[in-house]
């Protein structure tokens, strides 16, 4: 299972996400993270990944289509902090042109909106 918190900072929306993404539940987490993104209405969303414990291609699957979709809608989504073993499945899959990764909160308190285009 997995949890969501949000945290408003200025335009940006921060999903703090814990626990396990895997297939069986790649849909709610979809449907969750929507849900906190359509209620805020933020131009950034920044998903942290810092507290995942075990993540699969299902759930990266869902980061791909929420980033093709906010872009549509004029958002930006952002990963912040993901494990290294998540790391290496976002290059070793080859998606990680579709979301800019934070590393630490230097590199995500220091960018701004002008700096993605």
């Amino acid at each position: 299972m997995f949890a969501i918190e949000n945290e408003v900072c200025g335009a940006m929306l921060i999903l703090h996400v814990t626990g396990d993404i895997l297939l069986p539940v790649a849909i709610n987490f979809k449907e969750e993270i929507n849900q906190h993104v359509y209620a805020k209405k933020l131009p950034e969303v920044i998903i942290d990944l810092s507290g995942i414990g075990r993540m699969d291609n299902a759930a990266l699957g869902v980061l791909v289509t929420l980033s093709t979709l906010y872009s549509k809608q004029g958002r930006r989504l952002f990963l912040f902090q993901p494990a290294r073993h998540i790391e290496a499945l976002i290059k070793e899959i080859g998606i990680e042109k579709f979301f800019p990764i934070f590393e630490n909160y230097e590199e995500l308190n220091n960018h701004s909106l002008s700096d993605m285009d």
